[in-house]
């Protein structure tokens, strides 16, 4: 498996964190490593430091947001219809007086305007 992020992985126990890997385990950063394997603990670092000072890094921590208020459920059932259907037909519709159906047809797929051939 594989984690990636863009910035940071932080991990915060109360007691203890494990990592434990079958036949080697390593942390890598600024072109240093510490390497635990079978043949033993590999450091390799510009400078190695062993109990001269220093201190851990920080992370920045958790920013975790609470769930919302509940709100009820969707009561709609499948196959419902939105509203009261009509038995009344469906409208046909025409265009305007002057405009081929064609025409028409068109200006509404193409999303334009028409003008009749007749004076306002």
């Amino acid at each position: 498996q594989f984690v990636e992020a863009g910035q940071e992985i932080h991990y915060k126990a109360g007691d203890k964190v494990v990592a434990e890997a079958g036949s080697e385990l390593t942390a890598k950063a600024g072109g240093s490593f510490v390497k635990l394997d079978g043949g033993g603990v590999t450091i390799s670092g510009a400078d190695v430091k062993i109990n001269s000072g220093g201190a851990p890094g920080t992370g920045t921590g958790i920013a975790a947001l609470l769930p919302g208020l509940l709100k009820a459920a969707d009561a709609d059932k499948a196959g419902g219809l939105l509203q009261v259907r009509s038995n009344s037909p469906i409208p046909r519709l025409t265009p305007p007086k002057g405009i081929c159906v064609e025409c028409w047809k068109k200006a509404l797929r193409q999303k334009l305007a028409l003008q009749t051939g007749e004076p306002a």
